[in-house]
This record gives C-alpha cells, structure tokens and sequence, in this order.
C-alpha cells in the first residue's frame, strides 16, 4: 500500500528510504564483492576492455559481475567517464541514491554530456527524498528526448505530491500529458494524482493503461499493488506486487509491501518468507522490525508484537502502518487510551485504508460512544459495501443508536453473506426485534441456535424477548429447550430459575438455582441469585454466608467482592461494606466501581478529600471515557468545596452523557458553589428539559428562586415537579423549607416532621432542625440533631451542624466538648477539626491552630479549611505564613467576600496596605448579605487607613 508523507514516500515506488543504507551494505555489497581478487587475475586487461566487458554483463543481466567489471576499469583508470556513468546508472537500478549522485557528479566532471548525466541525476535525488533539491536545482535541460522530458515532468510531479504541494504537481503532470499523453511514465503519473485524490477506480484504470504500455515498468505495479491492497483485494495485490518483484528484483520495497498483503490474508507462512528475504538483505531497518511486529500480532504473541512496534516508532514516529499495528496491538491487550492515540495517528496517515478506522470504531463501541464510531465507519461504506465485519460492526452501531432500519438492513446483509454463522443470524435477529418484527427476529434466533447450540447469547435473547412481553410460559419453553439440548449448562438452569420467580414461583426458582449452584459451583449467577432470595426473605446472615462461601472459592471476583459489600452496606454495617470495597480494589486496583463506590463511602463520612485522591490515584488506571467514576470524582469535589474543579470534571462528563439530568444538576451545583448563578441556573433549567420534574433539579431551582426572594417562582417550580412525583419526599421537605422561610415556620416544622419521620436522612435531620429554629424552638432542634447522631454517630455533616447550633445557643464549650469527643473517638474528618479549632480561636488559639493544621494537611484545597488556618495563623502572629496561605484561598476561591476580607487584614497587618486595597477592590458582595458585607469591607478600609 502507498504511504503518505511522513511514512513511506506517498508517491515514491522505489526503494524506501530506510533501506538504502542496508541496500548498499546488503545488496551492492553482494554486487562488487571479490572486485579485487578478479582485478587481480586479469590485470592485463585496460580500462576499456572492462567497460565493454561490465555493458555486455549488464544486457545479460548480470548486474554483480557488469559492477566488478566497472570497479576494476576504475581501479585501472580512476578518469574513465563512461565507467564513472555507467556505474552511477548501474546504483540507481539498485536504489543506492546516494552513491549514483556521486558517481554521476564525477561523470560531469570529467566531462560527461550533461544531457547524459541530467534525468539519471535528478532520478538519484529523487531516490535520497532530496524532493526541495530536485525541484529548486535540477531544471529540464534541453536537448533531451521527448520520452526522457515526460519522465522527467512525471518525477517532478511525484516530487512536488511528496512536499505536499498537489496543485503542482498537477501543472507538471499535466505537462507530460501534454508531452505525450500516451506514455507509461505520464500514465504512472495521473494514477498517482487519482490514488491520492482518493479515486481508487480512475487509479486502476490509470495503472491498467501503463503496465499494459510498458510491463517492465515496475513502479505501475507497485501502484497497481497499493490500489487493490486498499480495496481488500489482498490476492490481486499480491500478483501486482510480484510482478513488481519480477521487474526490479533488487527492490526490497515490494517485498515489504506484499509481506503486508500475506498478513492481511493470514497467510503467515508465506509472510514470513518475504519476512526473511527482507531481513537478510537488510536486518535493521525498520521495515524489517515492522514485519516482524506485525507477524507477531498476526500469530498473537501481542508482548512481542508491542516491543518490535514501540521500536519501529521510536525509530521513525511517523510509520503509519506501525502505528496502525501498535494500535490494534494495545486495543487487544486492553490499553485503550493508548491505543487510541496510535490509531487515530494512523488513520490521520491512511485516511483510504480500513484497518485503522475499524479498529478506532471498534474501541469507540467499547467506549460507549457510538456517534464516533459510526462517523469512523461511513467513509469505506461504499469500499466495504460487501465486507460482513464491517457491515456486522456497523449494524450493531446502528442498533446501539436504535437506528433499527439501517441495523436491519446492514445485519440481513450479513445473515446473506455468511449463511453459516450463528452470530450473523443472532445479530438479525436482534435488529428485527427490535424494529417491532418479533417473529421474524425469534425465527432467526432459532436458526442461530440450530447453527450453533452452544451459542447461549442466541437462548438468553429469545428468553429476554418473551419476558419483555410478559410471555412466561414461552419463556419458560424456551429455557427448557435449552435445558434439554445442552443438560450440562448451568445458565440454562439460571434462566428457568429466573423466570420461575418472574412467575412468582419463588421455592421452584429456588431450586433452579441451588441445582445450577451444584453444577457449576462457579457460577456466580446462582449464588446471586439465591442471595436475594435468602434478603428477601429476611434472612440477610444467610446471603453473607452464601457470597462469602463463594468468595472463599474465588476471592478475587469482582462481582463478589461487590455484593458482599452490597450486603453489608443494606445491614447498616457500612465500615464491614468499606472493608470488602478495598479488598476489592486490592485484587481490581484499576477497576473503577470499587474506587467510586470507596469514594461515596468516605464522601458521606466527610472525608472528602480522601476520595478525591482515592479516585485519582495513578494505580487506579485512566479512566477519563467512564462517564460514571468521572461523576464519582466531581461529587468528591463538590463534598471538597473544590466547586471549579468539579465544573471541569462535569463538563466532561456532560459531553459523554448529554442527555443525563443528573450531570446537569450536579453541573449546577458546581456552579452555583463557585459564584455562578447565571450558569447554575441554566443547568438547572436544562436537567428540567430533559427530564421534566426531575425532583433533584426542581428542588434546587425553587430555592434558588427563593434564595432571590421570588416565592411564587419557588413554589411554582415545585408544584410542577409534584404533578410528576406526588409521592416525593425531597419535594416535600422543599416545600416545608419555603414555609420556614416565607411562610408558617411551624406549618414547616409539621411539614418537615412527616417527611423526616417517612424517610430519615442526615440533611433532613438537619433542614427540621433548622425549622425548628426559625419557629423559634431552638432546643427541639437541637435534640433533633443530638438524637440523629446518638444513632449515626459517624455522620459529619450532623455533628457540624450541631455544633453550630450549640454555638448559637450560647453553649461554645459544649460544641468545642462534643467535637473533641468525636475526633479522639476516631472521626479526624477536616470539616469537623475546622470547626473545633474555630471554638478555640479566642480561648485557645494555639490548640485551635493545631487543629486548624490538621485540617489543613487533610484538606489544602478545601477554601473554608485554609480561610480558617490562614485566620488562626494571623490570631498566632504567623503574619507571613498567614498571608501566604490567605492568598491561596483567594485563589481558590476568588468569588468569596469573607476570604477576601481575611486577606486584606492579613496584608495589611504585613504593612501591605496597596495590595489590601486592591483586594478589597476586586470584591464583589452579592445575595441576602451584600449590605452586610460592604459594610464590613468599609469598615476594613477606614482601618487600613489609619496612620
């Protein structure tokens, strides 16, 4: 196949360019080997009689003999022009660019023609890539033939199409066609024009028309070769490139190409023995190293395969087909994002060639992204119209997308192309289905079953059809065929046992299950399922018996590992459910649900920032295309208070998942935390469009409405959202919160009460304890609080709210009292050392800066950590250290007033007056407190001030 520039020359057809030097130490040392030994047994012959002896030799054939006949005529006579001519022509028909320069150069000083020297010349530079030296200094010269001007203008073209400039290389091309429009070279030259220009037919036809002119004209077959290698006509490919071989013997090019060809066709043997011809003449170049890595791909041995690749690449970055390999090579071995990055180089090089684009379509499936994959797909839609693995890849993007028509038609065209392939028929099936053709579709699933009765995908799909119609005793006959035809499969057994609870058997199910269980103790499926049937029926010590007796067997299954955690987290032993998530990440530590699901524990704990760096750990693997462990970072962040952080993240996710209403709420969230309320808004407004009612976004639009004083719009929000969940308790609880605000503070508490007493939650906890401190029953409250975290006493977010309101009670010892009890107990959550070390900030200062360090190691990224370290730091004298770590919060968080106003006191207290102006200047008091706050910023002024 041609290359493109940056990889084999697109348009050169002789030797490449990181042969040549193993050309001339490999080949044309096998040529003029033994030049002396000859010389010196024929010494009496003269410089003459050697040239006459080297021309005769050549017509013959005889390339080695007719060198050591003009190596010797030189030796005699180092002056002898028509030697020196003769043997640059001579390394020219071998591809020794380099040596045939300068031999040629010392031709035209001893006073060759130059008519003679010229396009022999201007072929040497071309065969060094030497493109901008040919085109800059080797103008046509007259006197030539009119055959030698059209193959001069045809490799003058080729030169410009390899410096990238097409335009003119179609003016020169078009001269030769003007020259003579029937000549083999111009023929060579408009098939090169059409190839590149993507026109594969014209480039046939072209390439038809010179070697049908000209047979011997090698670089026409090796064009003829790339025109049918990029339309899979591998066996065709492989006659062009022999015919190539059979012209020009000595060019190892073509051998390289039709080993690639062999690959293609999966025929090694042959491969490797074009493999081995190339290595021998030339052991270290790339090319070779390239074959050997794409022989190892072919025969699977992928960690060979990759180191021979990664060579080749650190050799030549820009070796299109061995990026293409290494890409396909790392795909297989499941490193995705790298292979990602070679394929997509690759198939950027070989925009006409297949194999990169598939792989790349084939990866985005895995990814989940399907409009890539089809967009990857399209442009060899007419090249591959009859090819099955793309239309079966197709199709099933198609499916995925529920573009059911084109699924239909491109999967039937499979079904019709390989008649005898179960997955063909099971896969039309499918597509049948699911465009409304039941019949037709379980007629094919039956035909994929009769074609291959192991094929369980064909039976769980005919099962999963009935069970969608509610259809159990068909299912149920389906299963127990399946059953009957392979008696030793356990999964038959688990579809009859899930269909029998799906029919409310449950004793029957049961003993489905517990008979797969004993046939394939394995099998992770039964014991699953029988797991749920022991919680269902109240016995949740006898579903951890059962996994954990599964999991003695096989103690890293992910899946088991997972429910076990399952299990304990529904017991309410959350700390014994974290315990079985890190042996999980133990034995996965790069599969992502451990990590996210360890993550969420340790967010609810407040333990925040943990997860964050639990999520981001470099042995976690890269998990930048899982829309769901990117989400599970971003709630970190946002439990972090690291809101800008969390945007960005979200951002991503939202471009993965466009249509999720709970990324854009959780986008709204990020925003609104770093100050944004316009983008908040939107968000909010956007999750609505796409889910309308959606009670997260609908609760937290109505109290941004109610944030702004707009009580109508509040409550409007959530009457709409109500119609939609009548039932919701979130929703609820809003509409008790816009009473405790704007209406009947008690009204809000009964509210509250009922909801909180339905469903309990630490935030509902919290929103009734904070009605009942708007209806003026602090100390209900507070007992609200105190017996929430009597029973939950790892809940962070309640022992801090509580301590506010022991605060506000006037009871500081007794918060200060509670929050070292439950730090020494074990809880050293940032959050809550935040808020112990601000009780002691008059009382204790240095025990309060203590803790606010601590919090600080734990949280550097938290603002309202550091803006609480920064001020104990100021309270200590640490004024430097202060303002450094002030800045940074403002940093951090730059909308903040009351940060602002911690460092500008921390700057003016270092005596940097200007710079606390400035920071006062850049602040921007918003909401309920803005009065406030330009108060306070007023006052710091008249402060800073003072002389």
């Amino acid at each position: 196949m041609l290359r493109k520039r940056g990889d084999e020359n697109p348009v050169r057809t002789g030797v490449p360019v990181t042969l040549r030097g193993a050309v001339r130490a490999g080949v044309l040392g096998l040529i003029i080997a033994g030049g002396g030994m000859l010389g010196g047994c024929e010494s009496e012959l003269t410089d003459a009689q050697y040239v006459a002896r080297a021309k005769e030799l050549a017509q013959k054939g005889d390339l080695r003999a007719s060198a050591i006949e003009l190596k010797n005529a030189l030796r005699s006579n180092p002056n002898n022009a028509e030697a020196r001519w003769l043997l640059g022509n001579l390394y020219l028909s071998v591809g020794d660019g380099v040596n045939a320069e300068k031999e040629l150069r010392r031709a035209i000083e001893l006073k060759v023609s130059p008519v003679a020297v010229a396009l022999p010349l201007a072929k040497a530079l071309f065969q060094q890539e030497a493109y901008r030296k040919l085109i800059d200094t080797m103008p046509i010269v007259d006197g030539i033939s009119r055959a030698e001007r059209t193959e001069w203008l045809v490799l003058r073209g080729r030169a410009l199409l390899s410096l990238g400039e097409a335009d003119k290389a179609r003016a020169e091309i078009a001269k030769a066609v003007s020259e003579d429009p029937g000549a083999a070279q111009t023929l060579l030259g408009q098939g090169l024009l059409a190839f590149l220009s993507g026109d594969l037919r014209a480039a046939k036809e072209w390439t038809a028309k010179a070697v049908a002119k000209d047979p011997g004209l090698a670089e026409a077959w090796t064009l003829n070769g790339d025109v049918l290698f990029v339309e899979n006509a591998q066996d065709e490919a492989i006659k062009a490139y022999t015919k190539a071989i059979e012209s020009r013997r000595l060019n190892l090019l073509d051998y390289v190409k039709r080993a690639q060809a062999y690959l293609e066709l999966n025929r090694l043997d042959e491969a490797k023995a074009d493999i081995d011809h190339v290595l021998k003449l030339s052991p270290r170049s790339p090319d070779a190293r390239f074959l050997q890595g794409a022989l190892a791909y072919r025969q699977d041995r992928l960690e060979e395969a990759q180191g021979a690749l990664e060579e080749v690449i650190r050799a030549r970055p820009d070796y299109a087909m061995a990026q293409m390999y290494l890409g396909m090579t790392l795909l297989r071995r499941d490193a995705r994002q790298q292979a990602e990055v070679y394929l997509s180089q690759a198939a950027a090089r070989l925009p006409n060639v297949f194999e990169p684009a598939f792989a790349l379509a084939t990866l985005y499936v895995g990814n989940g992204d399907f409009a890539k994959a089809e967009a990857r797909l399209q442009p060899f839609a007419a090249q591959r119209a009859n090819d099955p693995h793309f239309l079966a890849l197709r199709g099933d993007v198609y499916l995925r997308q529920n573009k059911v028509g084109p699924a239909v038609q491109d999967l039937g065209k499979v079904a019709t192309l390989q008649p005898q392939s179960a997955r063909a028929h099971q896969m039309y099936g499918l597509a049948l289905i699911a465009a409304g053709k039941r019949d037709e579709g379980l007629q094919e699933l039956e035909r994929a079953v009769a074609l291959d009765p192991k094929l369980r995908t064909a039976d769980v799909a005919m099962i999963s059809t009935h069970l969608r119609a509610k259809e159990y005793d068909k299912a149920l006959e389906a299963a127990q065929r399946w059953r009957q035809r392979e008696p030793g499969d356990a999964a038959a057994l688990n579809a009859i046992g899930r269909i029998q609870y799906l029919r409310g058997e449950q004793q029957a199910a049961r003993e489905a299950f517990t008979q797969a269980s004993q046939e394939a103790p394995d099998d992770l499926f039964a014991t699953r399922s029988l797991a749920m049937l022991d919680v269902q029926g109240g016995d949740i010590e006898a579903a951890r018996k059962r996994v954990e007796a599964f999991i003695a067997r096989e103690p890293d299954n992910l899946r088991a590992l997972l429910d076990m955690a399952g299990l304990e987290a529904s017991s309410g032993r959350v700390d014994a459910a974290a315990d079985w998530l890190r042996k999980a990440m133990a034995a996965h530590p790069q599969a992502p649900q451990p990590r996210a699901m360890l993550a969420t524990y340790l967010v609810e704990r407040g333990q925040a920032e943990q997860a964050i760096a639990l999520l981001k750990d470099p042995a976690a693997g890269n998990h930048d295309n899982d829309p769901a462990f990117l989400q599970s970072l971003a709630e970190a962040q946002l439990a972090a208070g690291q809101a800008a952080n969390a945007a960005v993240v979200l951002e991503r996710v939202q471009s993965l998942r466009p249509d999720s209403a709970r990324v854009a709420y959780l986008l709204a969230r990020a925003y609104a935390a770093s100050g944004d309320r316009e983008r908040a808004r939107a968000s909010l407004q956007r999750a609505l469009k796409i889910e309308p009612g959606n009670v997260l976004a609908s609760a937290a639009l109505s109290r941004m409405f109610a944030v702004d004083g707009k009580t109508a719009e509040a409550l409007a929000v959530l009457d709409e959202a109500q119609r939609v969940h009548p039932e919701s308790n979130e929703l609820q609880a809003q509409r008790g919160a816009l009473e405790a605000s704007f209406g009947d503070p008690k009204a809000a508490v009964a509210t509250l009460t009922k909801v909180f007493e339905s469903t309990p939650t630490p935030a509902l906890a919290i929103q009734l304890a904070r009605a009942h401190l708007r209806a003026g029953a602090m100390p209900q409250g507070i007992k609200v609080l105190e017996d929430w975290v009597a029973q939950h006493p790892g809940d962070t977010p309640v022992y801090r709210e509580l301590s506010e309101f022991y605060v506000a009670a006037n009871r500081e010892a007794d918060a200060a009292a509670m929050l070292k009890r439950v730090i020494d107990g074990g809880n050293d959550s940032p959050l809550l050392l935040n808020n112990l070390a601000w009780l002691l900030r008059k009382s204790d200062p240095k025990q309060g800066l203590a803790y606010a360090q601590r919090a600080a190691d734990q949280a550097p990224n938290v603002p309202v950590v550091m803006d609480t370290y920064g001020v104990l730091l100021l309270d200590n004298g640490e004024v430097e250290r202060a303002v450094k770590v002030l800045g940074e919060v403002v940093r951090l968080s730059p909308g903040s007033v009351s940060s602002r106003l911690n460092y500008a006191r921390a700057l003016a207290r270092q005596g940097e007056k200007a710079r606390a102006e400035s920071v006062l200047k850049a602040a921007r008091p918003s909401g309920p407190q803005a009065d406030a706050q330009r108060a306070e910023i007023e006052k710091l002024r008249q402060e800073i001030a003072r002389p």
